[in-house]
């Protein structure tokens, strides 16, 4: 039987968005952590037609016109709402004009027009993205919406988080790429790109994003993973003198953590949202160390573990080659630990896809230094201001974004776009 509060948020839903011709087929809570730390409680809940018979092949099936929403429980805003196969039996419209379309989300979501700009607007789709004074933000956050010709909402999501005013510290932007020449020359990078259908690895220049703080330069990395500010840098170099007999038991780890609603109502804190203790820290470097001594015993000193970040009720442990190279895909091991037993539950390694790049000829040698690519490429580079979210100080600091989307052959000489050389790689 649904728990009461779930049930009174369900029929909300219903009525909110005229589900008059829809049943609640299941549902589930998961939860999740924000860019603040905080821990999020979505109640996940798939609506079917009422003409769809209760058991349509097999369990899992979503048939056409479905309704996936997730709302959050506490706040009670809808966060995602996808009908499947963009067709849907619900009452609810709107009008499918960019104003109606902005009055409803503001009225959704609880955010105004100094929060975001309408960054794309095509026939019945819409996409918002967090700004502040028309500057973007980061970590970036997203609000689409389409609907069809007869205004049914078809999808709905919300991504991230839109900064509050009072969590943003303005000042004038005073960087230019005049004053971050060091810089700038530091962040071009030689790159090995690739080449799956000729088997060959074309050497380019790029340059490698970074956020240079408005008020003392200092940086801030691009991360579009984990970010800088929620990792525990270990950086610490893993060597043993003996092997370890024994062999790690792997487990899957990418299961559905399902959560109940006690929990869910009682707001309890993920442990995904606690920082990782020296303690911990310490276990966890033991237990990296064994794994290594068990699954790469001839390789001591060789590899280094930079470090440990929690996800997914776990905690995950980042290990890298000593020596780098200049492939744009590097060389990694994840380590998936148990954040109460310390066991390693699992582990990925690149090292058997990147051999396989390994063997790929280079284009030619390189004819190319550093210093010339600077130079022809330094008219593309970008300096764009950004508000960047800042771990220690809690506020969104304002930065620059130093980026180029253009690279240099270090063979041929050649400029060229960065998003065509991926494009040609990939096909």
């Amino acid at each position: 039987m649904l728990d009461q509060r779930l049930q009174k948020l369900a029929d909300s839903i219903k009525e909110k968005l005229g589900l008059d011709h829809y049943f609640l087929k299941r549902s589930s809570i998961r939860r999740k952590i924000d860019t603040y730390r905080r821990t999020k409680y979505i109640y996940c809940m798939e609506w079917f037609p009422l003409h769809i018979p209760e058991d349509p092949e097999g369990e899992d099936f979503n048939p056409e016109g479905t309704a996936s929403i997730e709302v959050d429980i506490h706040s009670e805003k809808m966060e995602s709402i996808i009908f499947v196969g963009k067709t849907s039996f619900a009452n609810f419209k709107l009008e499918p004009s960019t104003e109606s379309v902005v009055n409803w989300v503001e009225s959704e979501t609880g955010i105004n027009r100094d929060q975001y700009r309408l960054v794309k607007e095509t026939e019945n789709n819409w996409q918002f993205k967090a700004s502040v004074d028309n500057i973007p933000v980061f970590p970036s956050a997203q609000i689409d919406v389409n609907l069809n010709q007869d205004g049914q909402l078809l999808l709905f999501s919300v991504f991230g988080e839109f900064p509050p005013m009072e969590s943003i510290i303005k000042e004038e932007f005073i960087l230019s790429q005049e004053n971050i020449h060091d810089k700038a020359y530091n962040q071009l990078k030689l790159i090995e790109f690739p080449d799956f259908k000729n088997a060959r690895i074309q050497q380019v220049y790029g340059m490698e994003e970074i956020f240079v703080v408005n008020n003392d330069q200092s940086t801030i990395s691009y991360d579009i993973g984990v970010p800088q500010g929620l990792r525990t840098q270990i950086e610490q170099i893993l060597t043993w003198e003996t092997s370890l007999d024994g062999e790690i038991n792997r487990q899957p780890v990418f299961e559905d953590r399902q959560v109940s609603a006690e929990i869910a109502f009682a707001n309890e804190p993920s442990p995904d949202a606690k920082p990782i203790t020296e303690e911990e820290k310490n276990k966890c470097v033991t237990s990296v160390e064994s794994l290594m001594r068990i699954e790469y015993a001839d390789e001591s000193g060789k590899w280094v573990l930079d470090h440990l970040y929690r996800d997914m009720e776990m905690i995950h442990a980042i290990v890298k080659p000593v020596k780098k190279n200049s492939n744009i895909f590097n060389k990694k091991i994840v380590v998936m630990i148990d954040r109460l037993t310390f066991e390693v539950l699992n582990y990925m390694d690149t090292r058997r896809f990147l051999d396989m790049i390994c063997k790929f000829e280079r284009d030619g040698d390189r004819n190319m230094e550093k210093t010339a690519a600077f130079e022809k490429l330094r008219s593309f580079f970008e300096l764009k201001p950004y508000y960047v979210y800042d771990y220690h100080k809690e506020k969104y600091i304002l930065c620059g974004k130093l980026d180029c989307d253009y690279y240099v052959d270090a063979v041929t000489g050649e400029t060229g776009l960065l998003d065509d050389l991926h494009k040609e790689k990939r096909t």
